[in-house]
């Protein structure tokens, strides 16, 4: 084709982008921000495509008023709610000892969550509470989450009391048992709660493959997620453990966490990635890891090849001989977590 076919003739209208092909469309609006999607919304043609990109993955955690705003929206257009596949969510609003008392919109009357029930294509969630596994008044929530088809599910404890932690534990459970295909599990708890998750087997969680939450914890799971892929260690910030990770690293007691952890990964014969982070993501303070720590991880666990330090650096282990036999470890970058939102919560309407 000529390039003065591409030359618009006088009189035509300047060329826009509803008169681009879906697919191409499509591309352009991954790499916008959702800002500009929302700008892009003025043009009804494009307002469909638009609605597609921003209610696909959705992240309110941490902003109650959002978290209703948006229930409130799936309420009065049901069609978007099922175009929701990742979900973050808060459940501050509906907490019974919650010392905040929120303006529940009155479409959202008397069960807020259940307008959720529409969006049947959400295959990632993560709930900001725990209380929904425990509170006899949330059991509403604890059904309707069981019955979704998820194979991402992140529940991240506040601090509020739980008024029975054995029921809590016990709903875990059941909750992993309704949710066959589940594949990625992460489990924001406080340590102190690790005892009660006890005889998790493999029918508790048959797909499995990743697994990210604290270190007690995971003792529970290893045993019966022999296919995991990916392991995410958590520690609590000035949690004992903190101080015993900070020598250990260093190498002063090497013999002490090191260990602990790269000996139980032997029965991970599957694992590929492991990263042991604090759970706040607070990275500053911590001595860079000797090599041989580092490289005590895929001694343990031959098939490693991906590691991240509390100083999220990607470690690869490269082969030093010809036959792959030996391996030295290597800092390959540094990994920036993706800011998912910067501003604060809007206050509830009036």
């Amino acid at each position: 084709m000529e390039p003065r076919e591409f030359v618009r003739q006088q009189g035509q209208p300047p060329p826009n982008l509803d008169h681009l092909p879906p697919e191409l469309l499509d591309h352009i609006m991954f790499f916008l921000p959702p800002t500009s999607i929302v700008h892009l919304m003025i043009n009804r043609k494009l307002r469909s495509t638009c609605e597609q990109f921003l209610y696909r993955d959705i992240y309110v955690a941490d902003m109650a008023n959002r978290s209703l705003r948006l229930l409130t929206t799936f309420v009065l257009r049901p069609d978007l709610a099922l175009l929701v596949r990742r979900l973050r969510m808060d459940l501050d609003w509906c907490i019974p000892e919650s010392s905040i008392i929120y303006t529940i919109p009155h479409l959202l009357k008397p069960d807020g969550i259940a307008a959720l029930s529409p969006a049947k294509n959400i295959r990632s969630l993560g709930l900001s509470y725990l209380g929904w596994l425990s509170h006899p008044s949330l059991a509403h929530i604890y059904n309707m989450v069981s019955q979704m088809d998820l194979t991402s599910l992140e529940i991240i404890e506040d601090y509020y009391p739980e008024p029975n932690i054995e029921l809590l534990m016990s709903n875990l459970r059941s909750t992993l048992l309704s949710l066959p295909k589940l594949e990625d599990l992460s489990l924001k708890f406080h340590p102190d709660k690790a005892e009660l998750i006890k005889n998790i087997e493999v029918p508790d969680v048959p797909s499995l493959n990743r697994y990210r939450g604290d270190v007690r914890f995971a003792k529970a799971f290893l045993n019966a997620t022999t296919q995991l892929s990916t392991l995410e260690l958590h520690f609590e910030y000035n949690d004992p453990l903190d101080t015993l990770l900070r020598e250990s690293w260093s190498g002063n007691s090497i013999k002490d966490l090191s260990v602990q952890i790269a000996t139980q990964l032997h029965i991970l014969p599957r694992l590929r990635t492991l990263e042991v982070a604090n759970v706040y993501n607070e990275v500053s303070g911590f001595p860079d890891p000797i090599p041989e720590v580092v490289l005590l991880f895929k001694k343990h666990s031959p098939t490693l090849e991906r590691f991240v330090d509390p100083n999220a650096r990607l470690w690869v282990y490269v082969p030093s001989d010809e036959d792959g036999s030996i391996f030295l470890p290597r800092v390959e970058c540094q990994l920036v977590e993706r800011q998912r939102f910067t501003g604060s919560d809007l206050p509830a309407p009036k």
